[in-house]
């Protein structure tokens, strides 16, 4: 890479990735950060360049491209499918239902403020200054609720999230010390560390959002949305929880902020 290109790259808000040696700028890095690209895409293994009639960059899981159609992943495994000639014909459903993520919605929405067909993705804001979730299908709004972050002194991570990792039904453990401050986390019932231990039994329809180990769940031990409550996690009513556990497939954009 050119002796100029990261102090410029840096200048105008790219980064260094200095396990290989490239930089992340632009469009790509606006993606990148949007996608959680560290997690999918990895590092970048060339700087931008000219390709298939536009502006490419290769990462170690993928090609990024941008150009009139916006930045995209290009179609490798599609690609591939042609070049070594495997069959990718749809296959003979017979009496299978169509996939439609309404299959998976099996508790009514709690609060309906829209039409839960509405055409666009689906994505998650949370504003922790108001303590209140609003979901939404593309533009139309669907449902809103009051919740419970991060009580003081622990906090809540702000930031651009997906819906990372679902379980049903899950314990909760950690430990904390003389002030209340999350000092560590617990496997189950199991483990040694210095503070005071806390756990949580069966809290029910857990979506981890982020790698600190925030979660939206459900909370049926207290009464109190509206009002920060738990070490770091987005403490749900029951009823939103179960619905939004159904509603939010894996992927679900989740924006928490001030």
């Amino acid at each position: 890479m050119g002796g100029n290109t990261i102090p410029r790259v840096l200048n105008e808000g790219g980064i260094y990735v200095k396990e290989t040696s490239h930089t992340i700028s632009g469009d790509f890095l606006d993606w990148y950060e949007t996608h959680e690209g560290q997690f999918y895409l990895g590092n970048p293994l060339s700087q931008p360049m000219v390709d298939r009639g536009q502006t490419v960059q290769w990462f170690e899981g993928g090609l990024l491209m941008t150009g009139d159609e916006g930045t995209r992943l290009a179609p490798l495994a599609e690609e591939s499918a042609a070049l070594l000639g495997i069959d990718t014909e749809p296959v003979e459903q017979g009496d299978l239902p169509v996939f439609n993520e309404r299959l998976l919605v099996t508790a009514e929405n709690p609060n309906p403020l829209g039409d839960i067909d509405a055409p666009g993705a689906k994505r998650i804001e949370i504003d922790i200054s108001e303590q209140t979730l609003w979901a939404y299908q593309g533009d139309t709004l669907i449902t809103s609720t009051l919740i419970s972050t991060a009580a003081e002194p622990n906090h809540t991570e702000r930031g651009l999230f997906h819906v990372r990792y679902k379980k049903e039904k899950e314990d909760m453990a950690g430990f904390t010390n003389g002030t209340g401050e999350v000092v560590g986390l617990a496997d189950g019932v199991t483990g040694e560390q210095t503070g005071i231990r806390y756990e949580v039994k069966d809290v029910p329809h857990v979506m981890y959002i982020n790698l600190d180990a925030e979660a939206l769940h459900g909370a049926y031990w207290h009464n109190n949305f509206g009002t920060p409550m738990s070490h770091g996690c987005l403490n749900l009513p029951l009823d939103m929880a179960e619905f939004l556990y159904g509603w939010a497939p894996l992927g679900t954009q989740v924006w928490v902020h001030d």
